[in-house]
């Protein structure tokens, strides 16, 4: 478990996730006193972030797992990595200027990544869940709910990004 993303090293969220911290993230506090929704629903269709899962393939996850070839889960791992900065290049939030709704860039993710080694059956397989919170800094330096619509169109080609890095 470890953070990854601007955003989170601008919080000085580095190295291991705290479960505390995440869940105090998730429900959009990011600091005391200091929440980034105030109206946050409490029923299950909240959007506290997305899940994007990194799967190796089988053959991968084999070798990796039931062989033992640590350098595999490094190359697991960097290539998540880097699928998670491509992700963060197409972070956005929007911004009122005169009453007018804008998009603006932000570049920066907090990013939480949980890796696996086994699916639910229980065999092999090696994968990451990288929960990008729902939170974004804009320019002005504020927090606020990331608009997550263009890291959505692309996840498709996230998903090929991880594994041509891990190729």
């Amino acid at each position: 478990m470890e953070w990854q993303g601007e955003g989170a090293k601008d919080l000085g969220l580095e190295g291991t996730v705290e479960k505390e911290r995440f869940k105090e993230l998730l429900a959009g506090q990011i600091k005391p006193g200091q929440e980034i929704r105030q109206d946050t629903r409490k029923d299950s269709k909240a959007r506290i972030g997305i899940d994007l899962t990194f799967s190796a393939p089988k053959s991968v996850s084999m070798q990796a797992l039931v062989h033992g070839d640590v350098e595999i889960i490094k190359a697991h791992d960097r290539a998540v990595a880097k699928a998670v900065e491509l992700a963060e290049q197409r972070a956005q939030a929007r911004k009122k200027t005169k009453g007018k709704t804008e998009v603006e860039n932000t570049g920066n993710l907090v990013v939480a990544k949980f890796r696996h080694e086994t699916s639910r059956e229980r065999d092999p397989q090696l994968h990451t869940h990288a929960i990008v919170l729902n939170m974004t800094k804009r320019s002005d330096g504020q927090w606020r709910a990331l608009r997550n619509d263009e890291i959505l169109k692309v996840s498709k080609y996230l998903g090929a990004a991880y594994r041509a890095e891990l190729a």
